[in-house]
């Protein structure tokens, strides 16, 4: 699997200018997106936990605080 990144999403949020899933909407759903695919992917759970915490700050989320 690969992941691409720019300088502020990874591929599995944003592509060609646009975010995808706008299902999407909450920095909560994207924490619960990422730590599925992290657990699919072979990360524990505490890991995964830990990895997403900080979501809510990244800058797509800073609208809905």
């Amino acid at each position: 699997m690969t992941i691409f990144f720019n300088r502020k999403n990874c591929s599995y949020c944003f592509m060609k200018g646009k975010f995808l899933s706008p299902e999407i909407d909450t920095a909560e759903k994207m924490q619960v997106f990422c730590k599925v695919k992290l657990k699919e992917i072979g990360f524990p759970g505490f890991i995964a936990g830990f990895f997403t915490k900080g979501i809510p700050k990244l800058e797509r989320w800073k609208h809905s605080r």
